[in-house]
């Protein structure tokens, strides 16, 4: 199997014991179920059908610098983090005249099923399992503007399960499992991303000109990263650089009246290229930024005249403050074209989203979370996985948190999501586990002038976690690539 696992491409860079000599990371397969897991189809049809009105509303939250101010401007005090990008963003993007016209985004919207009996009930057999169907629905989790990875991991572990699907029913002790499995549902994400690219680029108007990716030092993720950049190459004839921050704040310029981002090209003996589109796969987290040079370095890439993907809008419109705040009563509807259709269709998925700042709704979470802490999940405005709160450690921190750090945190349901059955595979070894399975959905915007040209949606994750995990990131060690399964199993 994990054999197979690399023969398809699920592949990643582990890390190895400090102290063994030589490189810092081995290449090895990407953790991964077995089989697929149960997902309810309708429910991952919807999920599809949401994306392009979730890429839309981004987009009209992004036009509204009045409402984006309002959101962000009482973080400042609290998120130092989120206060500095901000700041960049009100440098560039409302002082400053965009030099860039066009704006490209890559989004992943992710959900957990919620099941209306409570979380826990194990689901181990078919009975089960349609017997539980008409309780379960969608509930998101978050929307993802920045660095939404796994995309291509995902699509190759799709040829994985394939591939086993067709060999296990030759092993016996298999085929109990397998006999009412069918294919993972379809999907080129792969190719779909490198086509955004190649719009984007069009549209960027110098056929010459090179994608840029930014990424974090010592990358574990970068055969990910890598798909996309062959697949651009292959495709389009787009030729891709990768870079660090600090890479970027080293040798990057701009030129001439326009800010033309030029960078080395090591390949080339260190000439300089025109760069089309900046695709960050890091700058999201606060440890991307060790020095006041990364900070430089996006500052003169959000200055310059390329496409970034995604600009500062965009990436700080990930932050769950705002998707706490559209939660709110009628909020959404300021931002959608049909409010009463699509903004029911997308507040259904809402899981609650509560405040933590000073007014009456604010004082009634805090409350709620710290006498049922049970019930809920404290979450910062960050991405990376690995920074949520539950229990008795998110009451001691919000207790002990002044009013201002808790009001740059929001506090939301804990998803009830049924636990499943499936085998996982991390480093060669396997185990039988209950899981719980988060689903993804991709996609990416095109928009000239604030208007949108593209809206598409490209392909899903699915990630699966044992039962006692808390967080959910495959790069951050807890979680594993996974494909739904709309046939119902036999008992595994």
């Amino acid at each position: 199997m994990v054999d197979a696992a690399i023969r398809h491409g699920l592949l990643y860079r582990a890390k190895l014991p400090a102290g063994t000599p030589g490189i810092a990371y081995e290449n090895t397969h990407a953790p991964f179920t077995l089989f697929p897991t149960l997902f309810p189809q309708a429910l991952f049809e919807q999920a599809a059908q949401l994306q392009p009105l979730q890429q839309q509303l981004l987009l009209n939250q992004a036009r509204d610098s009045e409402w984006f101010a309002s959101v962000l401007d009482p973080m400042v005090a609290t998120d130092p983090f989120t206060s500095r990008l901000y700041a960049l963003w009100k440098a560039c993007y409302v002082a400053a005249t965009p030099k860039q016209t066009t704006a490209f985004g890559i989004f992943r919207s992710d959900y957990l099923l919620q099941d209306a009996a409570g979380g826990g009930a194990k689901i181990h057999d078919l009975a089960t399992w349609q017997a539980a169907l008409p309780r379960l629905s969608l509930h998101q989790v978050e929307f993802n503007t920045i660095a939404a990875s796994f995309a291509n991991l995902s699509e190759r572990v799709g040829r994985v399960h394939d591939y086993l699907r067709q060999l296990m029913p030759s092993i016996p002790a298999c085929r109990p499992a397998l006999s009412h499995v069918g294919a993972p549902p379809r999907q080129d994400v792969t190719r779909a991303v490198a086509d955004g690219f190649a719009e984007a680029h069009r549209r960027y108007g110098v056929p010459q000109a090179v994608v840029l990716m930014v990424v974090q030092p010592n990358e574990r993720n970068a055969f990910d990263q890598r798909y996309t950049e062959h697949e651009v190459l292959a495709r389009h004839g787009i030729q891709t650089l990768r870079a660090t921050l600090a890479d970027v704040a080293r040798s990057a310029t701009l030129v001439g009246p326009e800010d033309r981002l030029m960078v080395p090209d090591t390949l080339a003996d260190g000439a300089m290229k025109e760069v089309a589109i900046v695709y960050f796969r890091a700058g999201y987290a606060p440890t991307d930024y060790p020095t006041e040079a990364e900070w430089e370095a996006r500052r003169r890439i959000e200055q310059s005249y390329a496409i970034t993907c995604p600009n500062l809008g965009y990436h700080l419109l990930g932050s769950k403050k705002f998707q706490q705040v559209l939660a709110m009563p009628g909020v959404l509807e300021r931002f959608l074209d049909d409010p009463a259709t699509e903004a029911a269709a997308v507040r259904a998925c809402f899981a609650g989203l509560y405040p933590l700042d000073d007014t009456a709704a604010g004082q009634a979470a805090f409350e709620a979370a710290c006498t049922q802490p049970e019930r809920y999940v404290l979450k910062p405005s960050r991405e990376g996985g690995g920074n949520n709160l539950y229990g008795e450690a998110m009451v001691d921190f919000l207790r002990s948190a002044s009013p201002e750090v808790r009001a740059s945190y929001i506090l939301m349901d804990l998803i009830q999501a049924p636990h499943l059955r499936n085998v996982v595979v991390r480093d060669g070894r396997w185990t039988r586990a209950d899981v719980v399975s988060e689903l993804g959905v991709y996609g990416y915007t095109i928009a000239e002038q604030g208007r949108l040209v593209k809206n598409e949606v490209c392909g899903y994750l699915m990630r699966t976690k044992t039962s006692d995990a808390q967080e959910g990131g495959v790069a951050a060690g807890y979680a594993f690539l996974d494909t739904p399964c709309f046939v119902p199993l036999r008992t595994l």
